[in-house]
């Protein structure tokens, strides 16, 4: 009891100053009288400086305009004349429409990207169902030619091969495409790769013996059927 009267009485006469003095105010009774007879500054407007020497001698300088010009390449216009492009754009097909004819197909031998495919060769497929287009009809058995897109061979440390195939015509008849594209991986073996390396770095320091594991081939077997599109419009 006779510390914590202590401490109270020590906070009190902290704070006695200050509650003392708190409401006198300092005045400076010398700044007072010499200032006095002062004016106060008075409000000057800011008005721009203006340099009549730089305006009278310094002109304006040229603006140069330069006419639009298309940019040709000469090289390639030699070489691509007379030259068609293998390329169909469908400008008419409606991709909110659901009125299409399907089509299903088969590959007339099984595709893998172990064997020496290259991008832009082209496949065949096999028509597993009877469909009419318009005037053309396509029994089943007519060939499709579709064209390998994109090959992304495959890698170590587990990374599979990527295949594309698209652009789908009726041989008999070219201007007969399709919409539709196949696109087929090969196992993905990184997903027991990397686990398992980890691992073996950790109890026998082998691990890294798994890197040379490659992913696999992507395959589109003869027996595997797809389905591609023909736009009714």
């Amino acid at each position: 009891m006779k510390r914590l009267f202590i401490l109270l009485c020590s906070i009190e006469l902290i704070f006695l100053p200050v509650f003392t003095f708190a409401e006198d105010k300092i005045e400076d009774e010398f700044a007072k009288e010499t200032l006095k007879n002062i004016t106060p500054i008075q409000n000057f407007h800011n008005e721009q400086i203006t340099d009549d020497f730089v305006q009278n001698n310094i002109k304006v300088p040229y603006k140069r305009t330069f006419p639009n010009r298309a940019i040709t390449d000469d090289f390639a216009q030699e070489n691509l004349q007379g030259k068609k492009s293998n390329v169909r754009i469908n400008t008419n097909y409606d991709y909110t429409s659901l009125d299409r004819t399907v089509l299903k197909i088969n590959p007339s031998q099984t595709i893998s990207t172990k064997r020496k495919f290259t991008e832009g060769m082209e496949v065949i497929f096999i028509t597993k169902n009877d469909v009419k287009i318009n005037s053309t009809a396509i029994p089943q058995g007519s060939e499709i030619i579709a064209r390998v897109e994109t090959i992304s061979p495959n890698a170590l440390r587990g990374v599979p091969s990527q295949l594309t195939i698209d652009n789908f015509y009726l041989k008999s008849n070219p201007d007969i495409y399709f919409v539709g594209s196949i696109n087929k991986t090969g196992a993905r073996r990184y997903l027991w790769v990397y686990p398992s390396s980890v691992i073996l770095s950790v109890m026998f320091g082998m691990g890294s013996l798994l890197w040379l594991v490659k992913g696999g081939n992507a395959k589109i077997r003869k027996r595997q059927t797809f389905e591609i599109f023909y736009a009714e419009n």
